[in-house]
């Protein structure tokens, strides 16, 4: 028979193993899709010829990298949300549901902003950095009188 320790040791080390298993499989699918990005850019874009390699790593590996983490939280929290749903029993689980279900109809508009903010965290604050840059990206683009490797460190 396994001590508490032991079950609690088997956990964490299922939890590693899929935050792991998640996060890299995110990293490849990302770093395959910028990899492919990158090489239609170079492909039509004389612009991004000229760009020094360290500007194309960085285009690459940044949103690669931040994949990575965000995709490891997400598991990690489903894993810790979903590990005491399992442990109960069919009737309790539905009161448990019932409940759920009538705090939500409970919450005002600014309780269900928030809860949707904090499920999304993440994917906000990808998207506002993304809206930021390709909004940077494209003022500088227009400027005429930069050169190119300096457009992209201003952005």
């Amino acid at each position: 028979m396994a001590t508490r320790y032991e079950k609690h040791l088997a956990e964490q080390k299922e939890l590693e193993d899929a935050i792991f298993r998640e996060s890299m499989l995110a990293l490849g699918a990302t770093f395959v899709g910028a990899s492919a990005l990158s090489a239609l850019a170079y492909r039509f874009s004389p612009a991004y010829r000229s760009t020094p390699i360290s500007a194309k790593t960085a285009f690459i590996l940044a949103p690669s990298i931040g994949v990575f983490y965000v995709r490891g939280e997400q598991v990690g929290t489903q894993f810790r949300r979903n590990k005491f749903a399992y442990q109960l029993e069919g009737e309790e689980r539905a009161q448990i549901e019932e409940r759920k279900r009538a705090q939500e109809s409970r919450k005002t508009t600014m309780d269900r902003a928030a809860a949707f903010v904090m499920e999304n965290q993440w994917k906000i604050l990808g998207y506002t950095w993304l809206t930021g840059m390709g909004g940077a990206a494209f003022y500088l683009y227009r400027k005429k009188g930069l050169a190119t490797s300096q457009k992209v460190v201003q952005a």
